[in-house]
């Protein structure tokens, strides 16, 4: 829906073709939900043109929400229209918040990543640069870590996995 739909609400009426451009759909689809929809009661002026009021534009508004954004089917939209209005509004409150949220959690997530990658890019922790008494490796095997000989301590050290 266009935004620009809020500078018109101070009229009286509105055309078909008004009407279809605040939503970004065609006038042969809010003919359509006109006919369709008997929360909908258009005035006709003298060349039976359809002229909707504000309630009007309102309903239009819970129909595309309804139909367009949560892909329901006209018969439960119908339905869903018979509930009272503030708990519309209660719901569309919700997901707005809940919108919010979803974005809020996208970015921390993708901060998270920076992160997590500029942490495996870096050397976290080496233990030869602390005194720690000599540590041999199992008669037989390999140490399975960089070893310093010297120190007789096992290095640790974390490189990029990319």
């Amino acid at each position: 829906m266009d935004n620009n739909s809020e500078s018109n609400r101070s009229k009286i009426y509105y055309t078909i073709s008004e009407t279809a451009d605040m939503f970004s759909v065609t006038p042969t689809l809010i003919r359509y939900w006109a006919n369709y929809f008997p929360q909908i009661k258009p005035h006709k002026n003298k060349k039976g043109n359809r002229l909707f009021t504000p309630a009007d534009i309102e309903t239009f508004k819970r129909i595309y929400h309804l139909t367009k954004e949560c892909g329901m089917k006209l018969e439960a939209v119908s339905q869903k229209l018979d509930t009272p209005d503030d708990e519309f509004e209660r719901r569309e409150e919700i997901r707005q918040k809940l919108q919010t949220l979803k974005s809020i959690f996208e970015a921390v997530n993708i901060e998270l990543d920076n992160i997590d990658r500029k942490k495996r890019e870096t050397v976290v922790w080496s233990s030869a640069d602390e005194e720690y008494p000599p540590m041999e490796p199992a008669y037989g095997s390999e140490p399975e870590a960089p070893y310093d000989q010297d120190k007789g301590v096992p290095l640790f050290i974390f490189k990029s996995e990319e």
